[in-house]
């Protein structure tokens, strides 16, 4: 499923959810609001809730592109995700996790990859045709074996604890995209508010507010 129609799925959730908080909280509005400027507090209270979610969802999604840009893995919609397992390595999945492979400067070199471990000097890897593979990050040095316990005893190591595909891609990207991701959230729900309380401050009271107040004091002044 290609990105821009999980947007576009995204968008109609949205709408609807929106459609549903606004009809709530038209009608609690109307109760209870008085008759001061009631029509424009109750075309607030509709368009408000579509306002925010639609605002937060876009600035969210333009912060996930910055980030899939900076960070070098995907925006976490469409049929395609990667992140990079190194400077040369990164692990690639089209449609669907079985789908895994592991790709050195652009070219696969393990595919069809189940279950994946990243140390600081190798990747550990298993196929869906349980097979095992190494990789030495250091001399970019791959090997593959029958069993577990042949990797382990060629490798020197006691214990693997590797992780299936799914699980490792999303702890991996947090891992290096945690910061990013809360500071986007934030960022856009700080400008979302913003943008929200902006709105409402024009449909209630218009742009010439401190105009009109200016105004006021001066002719004050002046009947003085």
């Amino acid at each position: 499923m290609g990105a821009g129609f999980v947007i576009i799925i995204h968008f109609v959730v949205i709408f609807i959810i929106s459609c549903i908080i606004a009809v709530a909280s038209g009608i609690l509005t109307y109760f209870i609001s008085n008759k001061d400027k009631k029509k424009r507090k109750i075309f607030l209270s509709i368009i408000i809730p579509f306002q925010s979610l639609y605002s937060i969802y876009i600035l969210m999604l333009i912060g996930s592109i910055l980030i899939s840009e900076t960070k070098n893995v995907d925006i976490g919609i469409g049929d395609y995700w990667h992140i990079p397992l190194s400077e040369s390595y990164q692990l690639t999945i089209i449609d669907v996790y079985e789908q895994a492979n592991i790709e050195y400067n652009g070219n696969t070199i393990f595919n069809e990859v189940s279950h994946l471990q990243l140390t600081d000097n190798n990747i550990y890897g298993k196929s869906n045709s349980n097979q095992y593979f190494t990789i030495n990050l250091t001399d970019n040095l791959s090997q593959t074996y029958l069993t577990e316990t042949e990797l382990k005893e060629n490798e020197n190591i006691t214990e693997l604890e590797l992780q299936e595909t799914q699980k490792f891609y999303h702890k991996r990207k947090w891992e290096i995209t945690k910061t990013s991701t809360i500071l986007t959230l934030i960022a856009s729900i700080l400008l979302t508010i913003l943008g929200v309380f902006t709105f409402c401050r024009l449909v209630l009271y218009g742009w010439k507010l401190g105009f009109r107040k200016n105004k006021t004091n001066t002719n004050t002044i002046y009947s003085k």
